[in-house]
């Protein structure tokens, strides 16, 4: 027996149309979604996006929030008044990365410069992580930053050390400054480092084949002869070579390992062999971490500021 087609043309169209009813009576077309939804969104589209300098496959996990991020403590009304402290959000650190990039994110659109960058530095100084999400964090900072004043307290007092000879102190003496000048600026005004070079005897080289690159031994010290120190390591630099760089590495290597047995913050990323690290120490160096290193070399300026 057939059916008319009379009746199974409006058997379909109302199969349809309950069908479509069914399932969409509940949600609401016409109302935008808030502010949290559409920043979440955009941290993880905006994470998964290689920069020009970086190759298409570079990027091989998108950032997706673990947790919805309203209703958020650390956005909550009495949380968000009255200066933040350097060390703003760290309670919240067992949420992971992901959560202080989520808030980061949340806190910009909201014309919250200042906490946006507490909550991207908390993703560097007190979570591990990934190398996307320290990737997202470090363009950040620079971002922020740049556009931010300096954060006001009286300086730690830091003196970069460099032990060589006295024929390599001369010409090593402007590599020194620059470096010391990289970290005091990015220290963001919580440490005065001083350079100070000790060269050995100045007696002339003895006649014979050029000497091969000099020896340079590198620290860190507090102001006072009984202050902390980092360990000291020793490079070679030779004359051909861009001396800025090697010591701006091992500086950076010298504060990292410092860090890493002096304080419960996490240590700044290493830099890859294949960076010259000149943006190192403002990027992967949060404040928070640059006042933990001050503190612990020159404490008596660290009781002053308490």
């Amino acid at each position: 027996m057939r059916v008319p087609i009379s009746i199974v043309i409006p058997l379909c169209a109302i199969t349809v149309a309950a069908t479509w009813w069914h399932g969409t009576r509940n949600y609401d077309f016409l109302t935008p979604p808030p502010d949290a939804k559409l920043a979440a969104i955009r941290a993880r589209v905006g994470t998964t996006i290689p920069q020009p300098d970086q190759p298409a496959d570079a990027v091989s996990s998108p950032i997706i929030s673990a947790r919805p991020l309203e209703p958020n403590p650390a956005t909550g009304t009495n949380a968000t008044q009255g200066p933040p402290d350097l060390d703003e959000y760290r309670e919240y650190a067992q949420e992971g990365a992901r959560y202080f990039i989520d808030l980061a994110v949340l806190l910009e659109s909201q014309g919250q410069s200042q906490r946006a960058l507490l909550a991207w530095e908390r993703v560097l100084d007190s979570t591990k992580p990934t190398p996307n999400e320290a990737r997202a964090a470090f363009k950040a900072i620079r971002n922020l930053r740049s556009s931010l004043p300096e954060w006001h307290s009286s300086p730690s007092r830091i003196t970069l050390h460099a032990g060589t000879s006295a024929t390599t102190a001369q010409s090593l003496a402007p590599a020194i400054a620059a470096i010391a000048g990289e970290i005091e600026n990015a220290a963001d005004g919580l440490l005065q480092i001083t350079p100070m070079i000790n060269s050995g005897s100045g007696a002339p080289p003895a006649p014979g084949p050029a000497p091969g690159p000099a020896p340079v031994a590198l620290w860190l010290s507090g102001p006072l002869e009984t202050s902390d120190s980092t360990d000291v390591f020793s490079i070679t630099i030779d004359p051909a070579q861009q001396a800025e760089t090697s010591i701006r590495k091992t500086a950076y290597q010298l504060i990292r390992s410092y860090l890493k047995r002096s304080t419960d913050l996490h240590p700044p990323i290493p830099i890859p062999e294949s960076e010259d690290g000149k943006n190192a120490f403002t990027t992967r160096v949060t404040r928070l971490t640059w006042r933990a290193f001050g503190n612990r070399l020159d404490p008596e300026n660290a009781r002053k500021n308490q």
